[in-house]
């Protein structure tokens, strides 16, 4: 029981300090793992919104750019998991 006690203890102060590496901090986050990649403009900017070309699949993202289908972009941020903000 004595070590069963001590054990625990020993383990939260090991383990409770060790942060996780810093490539693998959005490893569940896919949107924000697109930050600094560029990517392809699928359809033309309209009211800010267009869909853009991350590898094999389509994101909703927003530009304050008026940007063609067929330009190259770069993520730069973010919003709500969801939306890429590209320029």
């Amino acid at each position: 029981m004595v070590f069963a006690v001590v054990g625990l203890y020993v383990y939260r102060r090991l383990f409770k300090r060790t942060e996780p590496a810093p490539e693998y901090v959005h490893l569940n986050d896919t949107a924000q793992q697109c930050v600094g990649l560029h990517v392809t403009v699928a359809e033309d900017v309209t009211d800010n919104r267009t869909r853009v070309q991350v590898g094999d699949s389509y994101w909703v993202a927003y530009s304050e750019k008026p940007l063609k289908k067929g330009d190259s972009a770069k993520v730069v941020g973010v919003k709500d998991s969801l939306i890429l903000i590209i320029e």
